[in-house]
């Protein structure tokens, strides 16, 4: 109250009258900022459930064109290593939050009988390559075509359970088309 001589009433009196009359073009202003963020956060979260939507139907068909690719190797029976490179992108850039817990598991299994599968089919290549290698020990030769023709008997016979768990895979409804669900 000491400024008081500085400030006459009137003054005083004035500034309270522009701070009311301010006051409701001011909350209006913010409420209408805060709306303008709030409806910007909305549409983004509604375009990034369309974009969500979208890849994850890419990556249903995908997955099914790779599952098929990968099935009609297997039934040559010619010990040809099945596809995962789709897999591998899912996971490494994780894309596999698109998907929901059921759709994980069955890809994560199925494609993990695919590596184990791979995985059986090299050894057995491995096995043919170091017998056609050794041309001169008959011996070795004998062994060797042993251990080529019990790791493609056994590669063969897991090649097998996988096609049944990638026709099992096809065959689910979740892996038909894609519901708006996660």
């Amino acid at each position: 109250m000491r400024d008081s001589h500085l400030f006459p009433a009137r003054a005083r009196t004035m500034s309270w009258e522009l701070v009311e009359k301010a006051l409701p073009s001011l909350i209006g202003s913010i409420t209408d900022s805060f709306l303008g963020v709030f409806l910007g956060f909305l549409v983004n979260r509604w375009k990034q459930k369309q974009d969500d939507n979208r890849l994850r139907q890419e990556y249903v068909n995908g997955f099914r064109g790779e599952i098929r690719q990968g099935l009609g190797l297997l039934r040559n029976r010619k010990l040809q290593l099945v596809p995962s490179d789709l897999w591998m992108s899912a996971v490494n850039s994780g894309d596999l939050r698109l998907f929901c817990s059921d759709q994980k598991n069955d890809l994560r299994m199925a494609y993990f009988s695919i590596s184990n599968y791979n995985y059986e089919a090299k050894r057995a290549r491995d096995r043919g390559e170091q017998y056609r290698a050794e041309a001169d020990d008959e011996r070795k030769r004998q062994q060797l075509m042993s251990a080529w023709a019990a790791a493609s008997e056994h590669a063969q016979q897991m090649g097998e359970g996988l096609t049944r768990t990638l026709e099992n895979l096809l065959a689910k409804e979740r892996f038909k088309g894609i519901d708006s669900r996660r």
